[in-house]
């Protein structure tokens, strides 16, 4: 009704209104994706056991978990810090784009 082309009507109404579903969808993606590389890594299916990975890392020092503790929790907290945060990155980016509107 207002004589704009079907690209223009696609990509000005409809992709604003997939953003936040197809970032929120993307997160959680990315979340799982970790998941499952640091545990094939963790049970020596991933990486080498040479690649700087922090996946590798906790499962070169699983051992060393009682005698030095550091080794094994400051990767897994790493990654466990990655996946919230890109999260809450990705719900702020929406709260901020929702309060715009």
């Amino acid at each position: 009704m207002q004589g704009h082309g079907w690209a223009h009507i696609h990509l000005r109404y409809l992709a604003r209104e997939l953003a936040a579903p197809v970032a929120t969808d993307a997160a959680g993606r990315f979340a799982v994706v970790l998941y499952l590389l640091a545990s094939a890594n963790f049970l020596g299916l991933g990486l080498p056991a040479s690649s700087p990975d922090w996946a590798v890392l906790i499962e070169r020092n699983s051992d060393a978990l009682f005698t030095q503790p550091a080794a094994v929790l400051v990767p897994a907290g790493l990654l466990t810090a990655l996946c919230v945060g890109s999260n809450l990155l990705v719900d702020r980016t929406l709260a901020r784009r929702r309060r715009l509107r």
